[in-house]
Parts: C-alpha cells; structure tokens; sequence
C-alpha cells in the first residue's frame, strides 16, 4: 500500500470516530472489512456519509430510516450486511 492509501485510510478511519460507541464499531469494522472492495462510487458514498449528524446515522444504520441519496442508501445497506461491521 502507498503511502498516499495509508494516509488517506487513517483520515477515513479517524472520520469514523464518533460521538456514539456503537456507530465507531459499526463505521470501523466496515472501513477494516469491506470498504475497499467497494467501486469508486461507494467509497465516495461512504465519504458522504460519514458527513453526515451523528443522529442521522444512527437512525441509517440501525434501519429506521435510510438516506434519501441512493448511493449513500446502498452503502447502508452494505454496511449493515457487513458481518464484521
């Protein structure tokens, strides 16, 4: 991995880290597991999301809601389909 991919993969990850624990568990362990087998749209998908309110995410992810940006609403879904998230 380049150094240019190493330190953009930290800005990721330190962006995951947020205000609740359980959405730090849920965005970390998608960006360790899956986000790199995502197409370019979903990893600026899952850049948008998570500049998203805490709140709103929350609701995403735990399915009482879903983003109204369909890209941002599939990267969601993979998210909560993602066994390691």
């Amino acid at each position: 991995m380049s150094t240019q991919c190493i330190a953009r993969h930290a800005k990721l990850k330190w962006r995951c880290r947020r205000g609740m624990l359980e959405l730090d568990l849920l965005l970390q362990g998608f960006l360790e597991h899956a986000y790199d087998t995502l197409a370019a749209q979903g990893k600026a998908a899952f850049q948008e999301l998570l500049s998203y309110p805490d709140q709103d995410l929350y609701e995403y992810l735990m399915a009482r809601a879903l983003p109204t940006d369909k890209d941002v609403a599939d990267v969601v879904n993979c998210i909560r389909n993602t066994p390691h998230a």
